[in-house]
């Protein structure tokens, strides 16, 4: 029996392919954990009702996106929780998008502080399940 194939279609060797299941397995607990601390933080907060989305894991950060009034159709209040930070206000710039599917897809830019160019996409379904973040 071969090796796995690697991601780029090449055949990997055991030791490469143990270690790609390992880094899995850390970011899927990076985000775990990351979720347990915005669950903390918003019921310190007092917030009830929300939903918190399934999270994902980009540039060694987890990431969250809670939306705050769920059962309104396009939500306004939402807060997106990147590593320790949450994301300001004035640095999300929000658009709905409708997906193929026919429901609606929501996409955030995230400016950079230093010189307000776009530090991330981060594309999500209206529960705040992250879909993709570039």
């Amino acid at each position: 029996m071969g090796d796995p194939k690697g991601p780029t279609g090449g055949y990997l060797n055991q030791w490469e392919a143990a270690r790609e299941r390992e880094m899995d397995a850390r970011k899927e607990e990076a985000i775990a954990i990351h979720r347990e601390k915005v669950v903390d933080y918003l019921d310190q907060q007092g917030i009830v009702g929300y939903s918190l989305g399934k999270g994902a894991y980009y540039y060694l950060k987890p990431i969250h996106v809670c939306v705050l009034d769920p059962e309104v159709d396009e939500p306004e209040q939402i807060e997106i929780f990147i590593g320790a930070e949450i994301v300001q206000k004035d640095a999300i710039t929000r658009t709905v998008e409708q997906n193929p599917k026919g429901t609606l897809n929501y996409k955030f830019e995230i400016m950079k502080s230093e010189d307000n160019s776009i530090g991330m996409t981060i594309t999500c379904d209206p529960l705040g399940n992250i879909e993709s973040v570039e």
